[in-house]
């Protein structure tokens, strides 16, 4: 799990005084739309790749777990 200060630094790209200065009710919403984007990208490879696949993807088995082997 990511500390708050590796998620502002590292995935959410802010500098130190911009998280700072960051409420923490606005820090929540821009962590959520982070991770409203690696849904999106996640249901856009499913949309992709599902065809190769004979188990269903879902945006949460891309992100969090494993997706299985493709189809032959």
């Amino acid at each position: 799990m990511a500390t708050r200060e590796s998620l502002a630094y590292g995935e959410l790209g802010l500098l130190p005084w911009q998280w700072l200065r960051l409420t923490p009710w606005e820090f929540t919403c821009r962590a959520e739309g982070l991770e409203r984007t690696w849904e999106r990208l996640a249901a856009l490879v499913r949309w992709v790749v599902q065809k190769d696949y004979a188990v269903e993807l879902t945006t949460e088995r891309l992100l969090h777990g494993r997706p299985g082997v493709p189809r032959k």
